[in-house]
């Protein structure tokens, strides 16, 4: 999972309310490791990158300290993947743009304190 930093605004966050509803906005970078490159080609290599990350989730509260979050983040990544194939065709690599737009969910037990 990419690392994600994000600033979130949180709806009457001093309200007395059991549901309190939250919006995010901010970047990832994503780094890519242990890839197996398979039998066919001799190595495929992705470029690590920042990406932008959106965020909307919310807090149940189960009593004054104990809450359940649950949440849901939209991933925006474009990455370069290149392909050596040259165990194939001498000299052959072949790049490509790659677009990766991860939906993630979460959800989480929390304490206040």
């Amino acid at each position: 999972m990419p690392p994600t930093l994000t600033a979130q605004y949180h709806f009457n966050p001093l309200a007395e309310k059991v549901f309190k509803p939250y919006v995010g906005a901010g970047v990832n970078y994503t780094i890519f490791y242990n890839v197996e490159d398979g039998n066919t080609v001799k190595k495929v290599s992705y470029q690590n990158n920042f990406g932008y990350a959106f965020q909307l989730g919310f807090d149940l509260m189960l009593n004054e300290t104990f809450f359940i979050n649950a949440d849901v983040k939209k991933l925006f990544l474009k990455i370069v993947v290149t392909v050596d194939a040259s165990n194939l065709a001498t000299g052959l690599a072949m790049p490509a743009a790659v677009t990766i737009n991860p939906l993630i969910m979460g959800m989480g037990i929390g304490m206040k304190f």
